[in-house]
């Protein structure tokens, strides 16, 4: 499916109603590139967001007309903002635009992730894709065109048996999980949540295959490259078997929450299953899951 980039144009034209002397095309353009960093690289100084878009275009942005588009960005409804760490810390704090960071929405509204992130990335150079890969990325559903999934979606269609529907929702959670940098048993935890019920043998058989896939995905702890690029390589830091007992324990405790809450009319069922990667938030905010309440987890 195409990425829908028409949100970028109507904010556009109504940046351009303000009178910003700037083009329409190029605001929608440096909007996209807002987007793509913030979920790319969820943290990154506003100089180096300049410098980027100013390397990757024949048309160079001056720092004023840059400023002025953070500025308006802060009426719009986007899911980051550009501030400084002192603005970050004190609400009543002011800083020169050339202090600010890009930021994602979860670094200011998830307590510790802003810490967390900043450490992970100390020392670290970004990982930068041409243009057109980059931008592609303001799509929140794009993980990077390298990365390789059959070995995945093979397993879940035919040993596990799921239909398309069923694998994309498990795929979509098992990268969420992997891009948030977690470690690599809260997957099972949160297939058992989800109501997949493994056994050992098939957890032995999967970790190959998530390990895998752990090294391929493109994550903001390592300022966007993979854990392979960086020299990582991904582990379980439990054994299958200790997978195992805690996956059948999840699924004994959310197996008892559905059916007691189902019994009283509270909850159906359903509704036990972690939401989707782009579902409503059940907190009730309004926005997607992955922007809420699923970030940072």
């Amino acid at each position: 499916m195409r990425f829908d980039t028409t949100k970028y144009t109507k904010m556009a034209h109504r940046f351009k109603n303000t009178g910003i002397q700037l083009e329409e095309k190029t605001i929608a353009m440096v909007l996209q590139y807002f987007d793509a960093m913030s979920n790319l690289y969820n943290l990154m100084p506003v100089e180096k967001v300049l410098g980027i878009i100013n390397a990757q275009n024949e048309e160079q942005l001056c720092k004023e007309d840059f400023y002025r588009l953070m500025e308006m960005t802060e009426m719009e409804k986007v899911f980051y903002a550009f501030l400084s760490p002192a603005e970050l810390m004190d609400e009543n704090a002011v800083s020169p635009p050339s202090e600010r960071y890009l930021m994602q929405e979860s670094l200011y509204a998830v307590d510790g992730v802003y810490e967390e992130i900043l450490k992970a990335q100390f020392g670290k150079s970004f990982y930068i894709p041409e243009k057109e890969e980059l931008l592609r990325y303001a799509d929140d559903t794009f993980f990077g065109s390298d990365i390789s999934t059959e070995n995945f979606t093979h397993y879940f269609r035919e040993v596990l048996h799921l239909n398309a529907a069923e694998t994309s929702e498990y795929l979509d959670e098992t990268l969420i999980i992997l891009e948030h940098n977690r470690e690599l048993d809260r997957l099972f935890f949160d297939y058992a949540r989800m109501g997949l019920e493994l056994t050992l043998d098939q957890i032995k058989e999967l970790m190959p295959i998530l390990t895998e896939l752990a090294s391929q995905v493109r994550t903001p702890y390592y300022c966007g490259h993979t854990a392979a690029e960086v020299g990582v390589v991904p582990a379980f830091p439990k054994t299958a078997e200790e997978m195992y007992q805690e996956a059948s324990r999840t699924m004994d405790m959310f197996g008892q929450m559905r059916t007691l809450l189902a019994m009283q009319g509270m909850m159906p069922p359903d509704m036990m299953k972690k939401p989707s990667k782009n579902g409503p938030c059940p907190c009730g905010s309004g926005k997607k899951y992955k922007r809420c309440c699923g970030k940072g987890k």
